[in-house]
């Protein structure tokens, strides 16, 4: 098992403690199952991958690594000694390196496209997670939702009345993703502008007169 499998693996785990304190081996089973459908997802998009995009991702994450910076100190370290004298081998590049600093800037060059090569795939990879996160967090709000309109219908049948403050009537409104996100850009322009900061946006709640007056008009 690789580390990062351990890691989320132990993520898990560790949020079920939180919420639930001791796990049981149901609770275990389901973080398992969590884990197997995000890691058959990521297992899924690294399969698509095409030979240079694997290629890339294995260089990026070589040339990432503590060995990569050391084999670079040595080979380096040699070149200068050899061709400045010290060692008493030939010299084949004499200085200002024109040599070396030739084969550095191809270096460069090829592994900074090998890097934004693997950071685009991981970028895209961490865009699909947000949508999936996002399609299953708006399914929930819609199904929590329901379940507190059914609570309500519960509520008012055995003759308890129906609330009717504001926050209800928030909590049973269908919640609008383009409201939720001008919300949020109002308050960071409020946030970096205090002088000029503007109302913010209020939530639309959605009632039955509200219907009913826009089907008159």
């Amino acid at each position: 098992m690789n580390q990062p499998t351990r890691r989320s693996r132990n993520i898990i785990k560790t949020f079920y403690q939180s919420v639930y304190g001791e796990v049981s081996d149901l609770q275990n089973q389901r973080a398992e199952e969590t884990h197997g459908r995000y890691s058959s997802f990521r297992a899924k998009l690294l399969n698509e991958r095409r030979a240079v995009e694997i290629f890339a991702d294995s260089v990026a994450s070589a040339f990432g690594s503590l060995g990569f910076a050391l084999f670079h100190i040595l080979i380096f370290g040699g070149w200068l000694l050899i061709n400045l004298g010290y060692t008493g081998w030939p010299i084949f590049d004499p200085y200002p390196f024109g040599m070396l600093t030739t084969i550095v800037s191809l270096e460069a060059i090829f592994l900074s496209i090998f890097v934004l090569m693997s950071q685009n795939r991981a970028e895209q990879i961490r865009n699909l997670h947000q949508e999936v996160d996002f399609q299953i967090n708006a399914q929930a709000e819609r199904e929590i939702t329901r379940l507190i309109k059914l609570v309500s219908a519960i509520h008012e049948k055995v003759g308890l009345g129906r609330p009717q403050d504001l926050e209800f009537r928030q909590m049973v409104s269908d919640l609008d993703p383009n409201q939720v996100a001008a919300s949020i850009i109002a308050d960071e322009k409020n946030e970096k502008n205090p002088a000029s900061a503007v109302a913010p946006v209020a939530p639309v709640v959605k009632t039955k007169n509200s219907h009913a007056s826009k089907s008159k008009a």
